[in-house]
């Protein structure tokens, strides 16, 4: 009986409180509408910007395999250039010695031909003596022919 009558006293307490319950919770509800409609928001844009990135960093995966790819190939070009650099290198060091060989080489034709042309120069010169020599003996033979006509003596 307690209970009734505290019932029925306070009936109207009631009614307010439930009246203040319904404005309190409508406005909050609106109120927090708003603010789940922003976050919902907020996290939308996150979650799009999120599977665009995921999107540049997996959808790139095929360039980074590429990437890759082309690094092997270049490191391979790579090896292959190192090991004909080491060929050349072998092959500069022999051409070196082939080449210091021919110097020594055309040394010696050169001190061969300054030797002949040492004798070349002693060989004119003899010849212009004997060119002299010849035609100092043939002017002496004309003039001794030409003593041997004036004596009568006919040497043809």
């Amino acid at each position: 009986m307690f209970d009734d009558m505290l019932l029925m006293t306070n009936w109207p307490f009631y009614v307010l409180f439930l009246l203040l319950g319904f404005i309190f919770g409508w406005v909050i509800k609106g109120n927090c509408r708003r603010k789940l409609l922003m976050m919902e928001d907020e996290w939308r844009s996150r979650y799009q910007s999120l599977e665009a990135e995921y999107a540049d960093v997996f959808g790139n995966a095929s360039s980074d395999d590429a990437i890759l790819a082309e690094n092997k190939k270049l490191s391979r070009k790579l090896k292959q250039m190192e090991k004909g650099a080491r060929l050349s290198a072998k092959e500069g060091k022999k051409n070196l010695e082939r080449i210091r060989l021919l110097e020594s080489e055309s040394e010696e034709f050169q001190d061969q031909v300054k030797d002949q042309e040492k004798l070349v120069t002693s060989l004119q010169d003899t010849i212009l003596k004997l060119d002299e020599s010849i035609h100092s003996t043939e002017s002496r033979v004309q003039v001794l022919e030409g003593e041997l006509q004036t004596i009568g003596l006919d040497t043809k």
